[in-house]
């Protein structure tokens, strides 16, 4: 079983919001622009809770996730790796993931920081509500071996191909390299039909 509360989108009102009165023909004016663009050439679906949206965002963004594990125990996971999202180009956005914090609550684990995560994502085409409501991104994630203890994932490179039109979503892993490490993730909950996707690997 998975209880996730949405994720808490904290406006930072100097470097997020699009109403800096400040800068009005300065950098910032410029990258809210170029960014509201890039937000208004997609679909405005809500934000699904605990995973990463198609959809090119600008926020900060933290969950709190608690899982229960096959051996019965809670996870409860402070973060969730989310953190600041920026929208650098049309078609791209760079997520700075904060580490979670995890609190195992079982015996001999211990509680401790996760892995500190990168993530890149990639537009590769978008229609709004107009033009057909769809979209398909490119997802590239890098994770470094931060954690405490043996908290978060492996030291990884996952990559993912994602088409979603009206809602639906499929995904697809897409091989960068031989031998590249495969993104690991702690013990495995119930799923949820809040995050079963279909997958092919």
């Amino acid at each position: 079983m998975r209880l996730a509360f949405a994720g808490c989108k904290i406006a930072v009102a100097f470097l997020l919001s699009g109403s800096v009165g400040f800068a009005h023909d300065g950098f910032l004016s410029r990258w809210f622009a170029r960014s509201d663009q890039a937000k208004a050439d997609q679909p405005h679906w809500m934000t699904p809770v605990v995973t990463v949206t198609r959809r090119l965002e600008q926020e900060f963004r933290t969950d709190l996730v608690i899982e229960r594990t096959s051996t019965g125990s809670e996870l409860v996971n402070f973060g969730n790796t989310k953190g600041l999202e920026l929208i650098p180009t049309e078609h791209m956005e760079l997520i700075l993931n904060v580490p979670p914090y995890l609190k195992l609550n079982q015996a001999g684990a211990h509680d401790g920081f996760g892995h500190f995560a990168l993530l890149a994502k990639y537009r590769v085409l978008s229609a709004n509500e107009d033009g057909g409501n769809y979209i398909v991104s490119l997802f590239l994630a890098a994770s470094a071996p931060t954690g405490s203890y043996t908290n978060g994932v492996a030291e990884s490179l996952p990559r993912q191909l994602l088409l979603e039109r009206d809602g639906g979503i499929s995904t697809c892993k897409v091989p960068l390299a031989s031998g590249c490490p495969q993104i690991t993730t702690p013990p495995p909950a119930t799923p949820s039909p809040l995050t079963q996707r279909f997958s092919i690997e």
